[in-house]
């Protein structure tokens, strides 16, 4: 019965870890394939093109560009949500800020 628990408590405790990597925050819910050193986190706003083709997406002073066609997921809390990873630039050092993953609100 001690294995049991045992092996109840290591399986729990690795789910945990594997579930999502922003268990610290309110939303625990990002896929681990689209987050790696939390990099996910809630947006202020999305601005569009206006042709529909590329989104911007607004997190604090950031600004990430989101290329048309890029895969759309559902937000759970329709909320709008990107995951990104930082790069140094080429040339002139400022920063490459790439989506992994954009959650957008249900359409209504």
């Amino acid at each position: 019965m001690r294995t049991v628990a045992l092996a109840f408590a290591i399986l729990s405790s690795l789910a945990g870890t594997f579930a999502g990597c922003a268990t610290a925050h309110a939303h625990d819910w990002y896929p681990v394939e689209c987050c790696a050193q939390q990099d996910c986190v809630p947006a202020r706003a999305v601005d569009t093109d206006g042709r529909g083709g590329d989104l911007t997406v607004v997190v604090g002073d950031l600004r990430i560009l989101v290329p048309a066609g890029f895969p759309v997921r559902a937000s759970p809390d329709s909320r709008v949500h990107v995951c990104f990873r930082t790069f140094a630039g080429d040339m002139d050092g400022s920063p490459v800020l790439t989506p992994i993953c954009l959650f957008l609100p249900p359409q209504s």
